[in-house]
């Protein structure tokens, strides 16, 4: 695609502080998009606005995406700085740590599955009106290959990026009349940054726990390599791009063919 495939747009990346949000909202700008950085971090928010408004239009505005009306208001003050909402992206999240299910709280399940499975929801449902009056709009969630393969002892995060592969379907399907189009993308244990240092990686993933570690992941990835922010921002891109009206109720896997692997 071009470097002005998003000109006229106005984007919502919610969890856009840092990370992969980041990553995702800097592709949008360099596309000619006005970027909303939304986040639960309002300093840290408003300090990525400021440096991608060195490059193009970014906002900042703080969000907590379990809360509906913390989520109106980053929507009313979308709609008040930009008119139109074009494409949503459902970024913000939390990680699990490992942690055997029988001793796993309650508090724990609930904290995974608000932020991930009821942000996903709120937010998508409360941007969807704006969308339905234009006849036209993007959303892509974040998934991932934990969606689809059971992940132990991080029971809330696997059945949360299961749950939003299915609420990717749903509104996909009840949308798609309005001109509304729902996808996600399914990345694999993530790059934090672009350098393939592997002690960079190797200290990410022993956070991990519950066995895993970075040559173990690199070994059941056909690609052998994590998943790359560039990646991740493009396939983004791709899914919320107006030249491919077809698409929709897709999850994309982005993860070095981890997914599709059947060998032991």
């Amino acid at each position: 695609m071009s470097n002005s495939d998003f000109i006229g747009k106005n984007i919502i990346v919610t969890g856009a502080a840092n990370g992969v949000g980041k990553a995702i909202a800097n592709r949008f700008l360099s596309g000619g998009g006005c970027v909303v950085v939304a986040d639960i971090d309002l300093i840290k928010a408003k300090e990525t606005a400021a440096e991608m408004g060195e490059v193009g239009l970014a906002y900042a505005t703080e969000v907590d995406v379990r809360d509906e009306s913390s989520v109106n208001s980053m929507v009313e003050f979308t709609l008040d700085k930009c008119e139109t909402i074009d494409v949503l992206v459902n970024n913000a999240g939390i990680f699990q740590k490992s942690i055997p299910s029988v001793d796993q709280s309650l508090d724990e399940w609930k904290r995974v599955m608000d932020v991930h499975v009821q942000g996903t929801y709120l937010c998508s449902k409360m941007v969807a009106p704006s969308m339905i009056k234009q006849c036209s709009g993007a959303i892509v969630n974040i998934s991932s290959n934990a969606g689809f393969a059971a992940f132990p002892y991080r029971t809330g995060y696997s059945t949360a990026k299961a749950a939003i592969n299915m609420l990717t379907k749903v509104f996909a399907i009840e949308w798609a009349e309005n001109g509304i189009r729902v996808n996600a993308i399914a990345p694999n244990f993530v790059e934090k940054d672009r350098t393939s240092d592997r002690n960079l990686g190797a200290e990410t993933i022993r956070e991990i726990g519950g066995g895993a570690n970075l040559d173990s992941i690199l070994a059941r990835t056909p690609t052998h390599r994590l998943t790359s922010l560039g990646s991740i921002a493009e396939s983004v891109a791709f899914l919320s791009s107006d030249k491919i009206p077809d698409v929709t109720g897709a999850i994309l896997p982005i993860d070095g063919g981890w997914t599709a692997y059947g060998y032991y």
